[in-house]
Formats: structure tokens, C-alpha cells, sequence
């Protein structure tokens, strides 16, 4: 251990800013128009002036049963992957997945046989199709064939309840792909204990609230969808519909509430559900006009049907809210790219967003609200190499937004976009990226309306329709170093948001009023280190760590100091494979507004891989029991601290097994399809 932290501070020591670079790259079927590149090879990873392409080795392919796991197991330097949560997060962001240029879900990602896998392709400073992305990571997949297979999966937790049960059946013939896919999957959380303290400044006096109770958490989803596609080398297409149904409840057991004056104590009750059915709908278009030039569209959309219920308890008062929404989102993307004789590229980018929610709430009065919102984005990306190892890429851009309230006037707003990135390689091992962006992005449905929901006795949530749209800046240095079997990653970046959107609170005669205001900037300083040692193919070492400053200044006003690292090995032999993560503990703001605590966290993963037979167990934080996650926030009106044992950060365990029957010639594994959930304007409380 003494040799792995030497070597790693002695990497810290003589190299300043890193990270990894990124524009377009080759997609397999995609055909994604990209300029002559310079290449270094080192580690299994190929370092190109734009991005970087992982090639699995054959001990990483044969101890994986899925693409998400062989992503985690590859170690790709800042690139943090959580395969039980399905997050992928690098330090420009989460990171958007894609199977072969085109957009998919961790589900799909999960469910690839790494097998199948011919590479995977890591933009971090996404450029031309992936240009929208704070960062991108393809799954480039080996041609199909004909023949098929079906796939059995089931995953059981110990300790809380979790169980994800899929079905996946694939059969080709002639390029054509026709497949099925179906689960259901539940988890619930039960007995979580909290504990909350709230101080209320009203004009009349301070009030203290003190409350105790056990939470119960469950979701439920159900699934069914159904694809056909076809490949050839100059074309793609895809159709696929399906429908899903998702519930969720929340519930307080022994809730018991104090107040150090105005209100008696007593025991309350609080309880959450919510439920929708969703149909879905997907196209896609990939075709090569010409050796120079590609086009690809997609239309994706769904409809769904929800139903939200709210119940609150105490004493001698009592409220129950209701909603009722009917949802419809589409969105059009279509990809038109050109590759120039003068060592450049053009790519034209349409991102077309359309939202309508129409909402009945049951309150104490019945009202009826209509919000609808479209969006259009619209860029260029040009990318041209000069010298031989220096790579320039502009990216302007033009956002246009506008939504209504019924019995409102509509809202608009248009905004410039701008990216600007310079790679340059130092040498065939070294390299260093300077890159600014300049963004934008608008409130969530659920806070842009005219709604009130009551929380308790004291407050009341409202939403905001006046809110601005927040304009994002962020300028960054990365630098990247890469040997045979080492490699080491930084970067510097300065995050600022103005306009972010957070929760403020105002009185109202005796109530306690929370909404949203926009009036608000959200500034962020972080360095970002990552350093992976392969010994031997049989043992791999990541270490990540870094510092992060992250200040609110406004109508809420934070400041929060972080250092944080984390410490994975993977140990591989024959039909066996290890893993051990450690992950220090950390101090982070959620929602622009609160200050939460995460104990430290471990997990030891055992794993068996033996033919078409995979057996996969986790265990997580062993012999830790009462561990809490603590959340704090403090304004002029109203402040909070509540901590919860939530069973994730204590003692639990998981067993998966997956077996698969092929039958025919060996296909390439399709992707198990999963929601990514349903968007809702509804107004909601929170437990």
C-alpha cells in the first residue's frame, strides 16, 4: 500500500492539470465524420487529441456480464462509475451514454455482453454530434450476425428490499434485429429512522419544531417493449414502442412532532403515493450520404397518464391534496456532418423540445392547470488540425425557449451558446486541453407554475412562473499523461451559473411560505485527479481524489469546502474476480441550497463467470449499523437540520445471477431497455 500512495503522490508532483480530450470519433455504425487523428498507445487506452478509445482486454471481457460493469472494471482515469445506482459522472458532469452513436439508457449500457464490445469511445469535451453533452461515452459494438439468444436476470438485495428481474430476448436474420425486452424491478427502503429540527423566525417570535419518525420508501416498475431495426454499411434504422407502469410510495411510521410554543405535540402521519402508466415511442435514422458526408434523426416521445396523492396528519388538523396529469414530451434530433479536404470538419446540429401538461389539483378548491414548453437549440461545430498536433474546435449556438401558463402570458427567452476547445500534443504521451463553455438551461415544469401545495401547519410550497433562465460559464484545463501500464489524469475547472434556481422562504400572514427564486449565483472551483497503476492484467489500481470550493451567493447564501478521494483495486483469476472501493467521506450542497453529509462508504464485489453462467455478489459498508446522512440549510426566515440511518449507507448485500441461452449463430447481446422515468409538472410536498 506504502508503494501505491508513493507512486501517486509522486505523479501528483510532477504534472499540473490533466485530463482527457474529445470532438468526434469513429462509430462503427454511425460512420461519424472525423479528422485523421494522432495516436499514442499505452495501458489498453488510445490517446487521441480529441478523445479517448478504451479497448477491453480479454480478462476484463470474460469477468463482465454487462457494459456498464466492464466500464467501471476498465478504469478509464476520471471517470467515476457506480454501477448499483447507474451514474457515470466525470468532472464536467454526468456523462450521456451512447451504443454506436446513438443515445441510450444505463439500462441499455448495463445489459450489453462486454463480449460484443469492440471499444468504448470517452469525450470529455464533447464536440459535433455529442456537443450538447458535458461529456460523452460510446459503446462501439462488433457487427451482427444471424442467430439469437434469450437472457435471464435476477437480482436480489439483502438487508433492504430490492429486487430486479429482467427478461431480454434477441433474434437476427438477413441485418435485420428484432427484440424484446421485459422486467419488473422493486426497492424499498423501510424503517429509515430521521430526525429533523426546524426554526421558523416569524415577526411575532421564534418557533422551534422538533420531529421524529420512521420512513418507508418503495418503488415498483413494470415493462414491456419491443424493437425492430436493420444495419447495413450505409444505413441504420430503428422502431421501437412499448409501455411502462411505475409506483411509488412514502410513508412515516411513530411520527411524533413538538413545538416550543403556539402548537401542542402530538403524534402525525404522513404519506406519499404516486403512480403513472407510460406508452413510448423511438425512431432513428442513420444513413452515409457520401464518403464525406452523414446524416442521422431521431424521434423520441411518450405519453403518460399520473396520478399524485398527498396525506398529512396531526391532531387536530388535517390535509389531503390530489393531482391529476396528462403528459406528452417529444423531442427531435437530427445530425447533418461534413468532412472537408483541408483536414476539417462542419457538423449542423437540430435539438427540437416540446412539453404539455395539463393538471387537475384537489385541494381545499379544485383547480386545473395548462403548462406548455418548447425548446429549440441550434449549432455549428467546426473542427480543423493545424501543425499536425494541435486541434481547434468552435461551437456556436442559439437557444430559444418559451413556455405558458394558462391564464399567463408567455415567456421567452434566447440565448447564445458558445464552446470553444484547443488540444495540443505535447508529445505522443502527453497532452494538454484548453476548452470554455458558455450555456444555458431553464427550470424544471414542476417549478415554473401557479400551483400551492400545504406541507404542514406552518408551510405552505408555491411555485414560480417569473423565474429567468440560468446562463452557465465554465472555463477549464485538463492534461493527460499515459504510459504502458500507467496513466494520470487532471483537471481545473471554474463552474459558474448566474440565475441558478434554489428554494427561499417569505411570510404570509401565519404561514411559512417556500418557493423558488432564479436570483441566485452558483460558483464552483474543483481539481480533479486520477491515477491508475495495472501491474499485471490480473490486478488493477485507481485512485481518484481532488478539492472542490462551491459557493451560493444571492437569496441563499453557502459556502462549502470539499476534499475528497476514493480507492479501487480489482483482482482477477481464472473464473474469479474481486473488487474492494473505498470512498472517504464527503461534504456537498444539493439543490443549490443544502449542505449534506455522506459517511465514509466501502463495498467488496465477488464475482463467478463460468460459460453462460454469471453469479455476482456485493457487499456493502460491512458491520456498519447506525450510520446517518446529515442535511443542514440556514436563511434569514427559516432554517432546518435532519440526519436519516438510511439503510444504503449501512450494512447491506446484494446477489445477482444472470444466465443466457444462444441458440443459432452468436449474436451481438442487445441492451435490456429501462425508463428513464416520466417528467411532471405537478407541484409536490416532500416527507
Amino acid at each position: 500500500m506504502r508503494h501505491i500512495i508513493v507512486l501517486f503522490v509522486t505523479l501528483l508532483s510532477t504534472n499540473s492539470a490533466t485530463a482527457q480530450q474529445q470532438t468526434t470519433g469513429n462509430d462503427s455504425i454511425n460512420h461519424i465524420i472525423q479528422l485523421q487523428e494522432i495516436v499514442v498507445k499505452g495501458n489498453n487506452l488510445v490517446l487521441e487529441d480529441d478523445h479517448i478509445i478504451c479497448i477491453p482486454t480479454e480478462l476484463q471481457r470474460k469477468h463482465t456480464h454487462s457494459g456498464f460493469d466492464l466500464l467501471y472494471r476498465m478504469m478509464i482515469p476520471n471517470v467515476s462509475v457506480d454501477y448499483q445506482k447507474g451514474e457515470v459522472v466525470t468532472p464536467a458532469g454526468q456523462a450521456t451514454l451512447y451504443i454506436n452513436g446513438r443515445k441510450a439508457t444505463y439500462r441499455e449500457i448495463e445489459s450489453l455482453r462486454p463480449k460484443e464490445v469492440a471499444k468504448i469511445e470517452y469525450f470529455d469535451s464533447p464536440s459535433g454530434k455529442y456537443s450538447i453533452d458535458a461529456s460523452s461515452i460510446n459503446f462501439v459494438l462488433k457487427e451482427p450476425t444471424s442467430g439469437g439468444y434469450t437472457l435471464l436476470e435476477g437480482k436480489q438485495g439483502i438487508g433492504y428490499l430490492i429486487g430486479d428481474y429482467n427478461l431480454v430476448s434477441k433474434y437476427s436474420f438477413n441485418n435485420y434485429n428484432i427484440n424484446v425486452w421485459g422486467g419488473y424491478n422493486v426497492c424499498g427502503l423501510n424503517d429509515n429512522d430521521e430526525e429533523a429540527e426546524r426554526y421558523v423566525n416569524f415577526k411575532t417570535g421564534n418557533l422551534i419544531k422538533n420531529s421524529s419518525y420512521s420512513l418507508n420508501n418503495r418503488l415498483e416498475n413494470l415493462y414491456g417493449i419491443a424493437s425492430i431495426s436493420k444495419i447495413d454499411k450505409k444505413q441504420m434504422w430503428m422502431i421501437r414502442a412499448g409501455i411502462e407502469r411505475q409506483k411509488t410510495g412514502k410513508d412515516t411510521n411513530e411520527g411524533f412532532i413538538s413545538y416550543s410554543s403556539t402548537y401542542p405535540s402530538a403524534r402525525f402521519l404522513k404519506k406519499e403515493n404516486e403512480r403513472y402508466v407510460k406508452p413510448t415511442t423511438y425512431l432513428y435514422y442513420s444513413k452515409d450520404i457520401s464518403d464525406s458526408r452523414h446524416i442521422d434523426v431521431v424521434l423520441d416521445g411518450y405519453y403518460s397518464k399520473r396520478k399524485y396523492e398527498r396525506y398529512y396528519d396531526e391532531l387536530d388538523y388535517t390535509f389531503q391534496s390530489n393531482a391529476s396529469e396528462d403528459y406528452l414530451y417529444t423531442k427531435i434530433n437530427a445530425n447533418y456532418s461534413i468532412s472537408l479536404k483541408d483536414k476539417s470538419s462542419i457538423t449542423f446540429s437540430l435539438h427540437e423540445y416540446f412539453r404539455n401538461s395539463q393538471i387537475a389539483y384537489e385541494l381545499s378548491e379544485n383547480r386545473k392547470q395548462h403548462l406548455y414548453s418548447s425548446e429549440t437549440i441550434l449549432f455549428a461545430d467546426y473542427s480543423k488540425r493545424i501543425y499536425g498536433n494541435i486541434l481547434l474546435n468552435i461551437h456556436p449556438g442559439l437557444s430559444y425557449m418559451t413556455y405558458q401558463l394558462s391564464g399567463s402570458p408567455s415567456i421567452s427567452h434566447l440565448t447564445p451558446r458558445l464552446n470553444l476547445m484547443g488540444a495540443y500534443m505535447i508529445s505522443k504521451k502527453k497532452r494538454l486541453q484548453l476548452s470554455l463553455a458558455l450555456g444555458n438551461t431553464y427550470p424544471s415544469p414542476n417549478t415554473i407554475n401557479n400551483a400551492e401545495q400545504r406541507i404542514d401547519r406552518i408551510m405552505i410550497r408555491r411555485g414560480n412562473p417569473k423565474m429567468d433562465n440560468s446562463i452557465l460559464l465554465m472555463p477549464r484545463i485538463s492534461y493527460n499523461w499515459s504510459l504502458d501500464n500507467m496513466s494520470f489524469s487532471s483537471n481545473f475547472q471554474y463552474y459558474y451559473i448566474n440565475h441558478a434556481i434554489a428554494n427561499v422562504y417569505h411570510y404570509d400572514g401565519d404561514n411559512l411560505i417556500n418557493t423558488f427564486s432564479s436570483e441566485n449565483r452558483y460558483q464552483r472551483t474543483s481539481l480533479d485527479l486520477s491515477a491508475v497503476y495495472k501491474p499485471s492484467t490480473k490486478i488493477n489500481i485507481k485512485i481518484n481524489g481532488g478539492y472542490k470550493h462551491t459557493k451560493l451567493a444571492g437569496d441563499v447564501s453557502e459556502s462549502v469546502h470539499t476534499l475528497w478521494s476514493n480507492f479501487q483495486v480489482d483482482v482477477s483469476r481464472k473464473d474469479l474476480y474481486a473488487s474492494f472501493v473505498v470512498n472517504t467521506p464527503q461534504k456537498q450542497i444539493v439543490n443549490n441550497q443544502i449542505i449534506q453529509k455522506i459517511p465514509w462508504q466501502y463495498s467488496i464485489t465477488i464475482g463467478w463467470d463460468y460459460k453462460m453462467l454469471s453469479l455476482k455478489t456485493n457487499i456493502n459498508n460491512l458491520f456498519f449499523m447506525h450510520r446517518e446522512v446529515t442535511s443542514s440549510a440556514v436563511s434569514d426566515v427559516y432554517s432546518f437540520s435532519y440526519s436519516n440511518n438510511n439503510q444504503t449507507y449501512n450494512q447491506n448485500a446484494s446477489i445477482k445471477v444472470v444466465y443466457t441461452f444462444e441458440y443459432g449463430k452468436k449474436v451481438t447481446r442487445s441492451y435490456r431497455y429501462n425508463s428513464v422515468g416520466s417528467e411532471s409538472a405537478i407541484l409536490k410536498g416532500k416527507l
